[in-house]
């Protein structure tokens, strides 16, 4: 029997880290361009085969792991009330600034270890 390739496959899988499905939310279709994007940049520079749903999860991770800097950039920020539906100026604003208290969290707590 030939060696594995990633040896790192044959651990067991964490059920926590298995796909569980499709999660459904709304993106606009700017953002959807955007990420769409994002991903089919990432891959074609970096040669690293990459998907919207890869990048999503990575972000999720990144922000979870400063999640009491994101809470308290958050608060400290006047977000508009939310938004009513329809009212695309309104959310794009509310989206600015909840996307620049996560850059500045991100920012304070500092570099993400990859191995934790």
């Amino acid at each position: 029997m030939p060696e594995p390739l990633f040896p790192e496959q044959e651990t067991p899988i964490d059920p926590d880290m298995e796909v569980v499905g499709r999660r459904d939310f709304f993106m606009t279709r700017r953002a959807d361009r955007t990420l769409t994007w994002l991903a089919a940049q990432v891959e074609l520079q970096s040669d690293v085969k990459l998907n919207r749903s890869h990048l999503i999860r990575a972000m999720t991770l990144l922000l979870s792991q400063c999640d009491q800097e994101l809470i308290r950039q958050i608060g400290a920020v006047k977000l508009p009330p939310r938004y009513q539906n329809g009212n695309a100026r309104a959310q794009d604003v509310f989206e600015r600034k909840l996307a620049a208290a996560m850059s500045r969290a991100v920012r304070l707590v500092g570099p993400m270890d990859a191995n934790a």
